[in-house]
């Protein structure tokens, strides 16, 4: 909280400093505002290690600058021109515009369907609405989202581009164009566009039409050698058993989606690729990019209202409110916080990279002080709400549609926060995530006390979907809702591990009083080795959550729960026709056998529940 007051104090004096300013921009006072805020996070109880930012002026003038270490134990500070610097999604952009040098030479559409230009590439959904390239580009194209496989282990271990996306490509399980879901594979399958209609590596083309031109002579798509003993380090900021904060290197990272994620750069080769977009796409006198193109690139090709702030262009997303605008995108992994953010109507675009997870909050704050600065003309107008009845049919639960859907990974959903309650507070007003919002349109609505808004979609006069823009969830119906299962998961787990404790202390009773008996063990021991199977399922499920990220490889403890919930699967029949001998038997008094029947309804449940969500088996692809 006395983090948060102090940045808010900072933004308050820079708003104030600049009133007079009308448009014009106070490059000190933009440079000094920057720095404070990063100075303050480097020295709060949660700090930044560090990172680098390069502010670039509509005279192509630029500022750069190094804060923190790059590096712990070698105590190397970030240097803005020498410092390499991992960008995560940032990378997008780089991929962006290599695709967008081909497509103004002609060479490939927008409206090309992916399956033509990458045979062999599985996205069959159905055929009259087939994936497009500009789906990839506006992350549209129905792709799910899954993190394993995005990584490798080890150097060595990296899956080429083409066979990665042919292997491990994820189904496409929304209708293409329809709906915005943030894909990284649709941008890595972007990047094999780009290599098989150039004919050549997409590392190659990146490097030839981008960073020859542009003098980006630090930056590099994958590993290349030279920049490797420049990287700066990722860490990960953990508390020990007595709260005290520590730094843990995440070594780097070896990914398998170059074109999502895969570009390393300086603070300084990256203000020139930000002078080449301000300057419509031109260099120090060179064509990159057609002004045509830059222009296309950052308008709305597709958003659910034009009300909305969230739009995206062509790779480029875009925040617009109060008549002002800007294009951007960020980048954010374990141990690496980026963001690229142009001002287009300002001639005036910065970039930031940060490597722990500290920087998240930083970018964001030095967004929202640089926008006050920078649309000092801009005008706040009050916010015109308008009646609309009926609101109880938008309440209901919505579900995050960017999780795994077709594979083990819809885990995610069952143990996260990707879920939404819509609820009605009275005539006018709808509660989301205990925000309140009033009706801007019969269909779009504004947050009361923030800016933020949301449009929910409808299908046959029937609401299914909202969105902000920048994110989409989907309607379910209670039966559906992550929240019921978790509590029948809970419920029925307590329920197998109180039986085993019942039926230990029973035995150990009778062994204790000498009434030792044999009991039916052919029938009782075929429902008991179930629920042990889901009891270790449970087990092998912890120690993964504890000690495994996803990303890599398929964790061999998750293998191991998948391997045990498969095994309850397989003695369910065994389960059932155990029981139906057990309530047939005259010599098991009917207390017993209810108390196994609430254990077989038990297993049931969580046999059910673990089928819906991908895991029972190796739903791995």
């Amino acid at each position: 909280q006395s983090m948060m007051r102090r940045v808010l104090l900072i933004l308050g004096c820079a708003v104030l400093s600049s009133s007079a300013a009308q448009g014009q921009l106070d490059r000190h006072r933009m440079e000094q505002v920057v720095d404070s805020i990063i100075g303050s996070y480097l020295v709060a109880e949660d700090y930044l290690t560090g990172g680098v930012v390069a502010l670039v002026y509509p005279d192509g003038s630029s500022y750069l600058k190094g804060y923190g270490l790059a590096d712990i134990a070698g105590r190397r500070p970030f240097d803005p021109k020498e410092t390499v610097v991992e960008v995560a999604s940032v990378s997008k952009l780089i991929t962006t515009t290599a695709f967008l040098s081909l497509w103004e030479e002609g060479l490939v559409s927008l409206k090309d369907t992916v399956g033509r230009l990458l045979p062999g590439v599985d996205l069959n959904y159905d055929p009259a609405r087939p994936v497009l390239v500009e789906h990839l580009l506006t992350h549209t194209s129905g792709l799910d989202d899954r993190m394993t496989y995005m990584e490798s282990s080890t150097k060595e271990g990296i899956v080429p581009l083409q066979e990665f996306d042919r292997k491990y490509l994820p189904a496409v399980v929304w209708e293409p164009g329809r709906f915005f879901n943030y894909s990284n594979y649709g941008l890595n399958l972007l990047a094999e566009v780009v290599q098989q209609v150039s004919r050549r590596a997409f590392a190659d083309v990146v490097r030839d039409r981008l960073l020859i031109p542009l003098d980006m002579d630090r930056s590099g798509i994958g590993y290349p050698p030279d920049l490797m003993p420049d990287l700066m380090h990722r860490y990960h900021l953990k508390a020990d058993d007595n709260d005290s904060i520590f730094t843990e290197d995440q070594g780097v990272k070896w990914t398998n989606t170059p074109g999502a994620n895969g570009f390393k750069t300086t603070a300084g080769d990256m203000a020139r690729f930000i002078r080449m977009y301000l300057d419509s796409g031109r260099y120090q006198g060179q064509r990159i990019l057609r002004q045509e193109t830059v222009v296309d690139a950052w308008r709305t090709h597709f958003s659910p209202d034009t009300g909305l702030y969230y739009q995206q262009g062509l790779g480029w997303r875009i925040l617009q409110k109060h008549g002002k605008r800007i294009v951007f995108h960020d980048g954010d992994d374990r141990g690496t916080e980026s963001s690229l953010v142009l001002f287009p109507d300002k001639g005036f675009g910065y970039f930031t990279a940060f490597n722990d997870q500290v920087g998240a909050s930083a970018k964001r704050a030095i967004r929202d002080a640089l926008w006050e600065l920078v649309h000092t003309d801009q005008v706040v107008r009050p916010k015109q709400f308008v009646h609309t009845s009926g609101l109880d049919r938008f309440t209901g639960v919505y579900l995050y549609m960017n999780d795994g859907q077709a594979s083990f990974e819809k885990l995610t959903a069952l143990l996260g926060d990707v879920r939404l309650e819509v609820v009605q507070l009275n005539d006018s007003t709808l509660g989301i995530d205990d925000r309140r919002y009033r009706a801007l349109a019969p269909l779009l609505f504004e947050e009361l006390e923030i800016n933020s808004r949301v449009r929910f979609l409808e299908d046959d006069g029937r609401v299914t979907h909202l969105t902000f823009g920048s994110s989409t969830y989907r309607k379910v119906p209670a039966w559906k809702d992550p929240q019921w299962h978790q509590l029948a998961l809970a419920a029925s787990i307590l329920i197998i591990i109180a039986a085993f404790l019942g039926w230990t202390l029973m035995g150990l009773t009778r062994i204790i009083r000498g009434r030792v008996r044999r009991p039916a063990w052919s029938h009782r021991a075929w429902i008991m080795a179930d629920g042990t199977a889901i009891l270790l399922f449970v087990v092998f499920l912890f120690i993964t959550s504890r000690t495994t990220m996803l990303g890599k490889e398929v964790p061999t403890m998750l293998v191991a729960a998948l391997t045990a919930s498969l095994l309850a699967a397989v003695l369910f029949p065994l389960n059932l026709w155990a029981y139906s001998k057990l309530v047939r038997a005259e010599d098991v008094k009917k207390l017993v056998k209810w108390g196994y029947g609430l254990l077989v309804l038990a297993i049931t449940i969580v046999l059910a529940i673990l089928a819906a969500y991908h895991l029972i088996g190796y739903d791995f692809v």
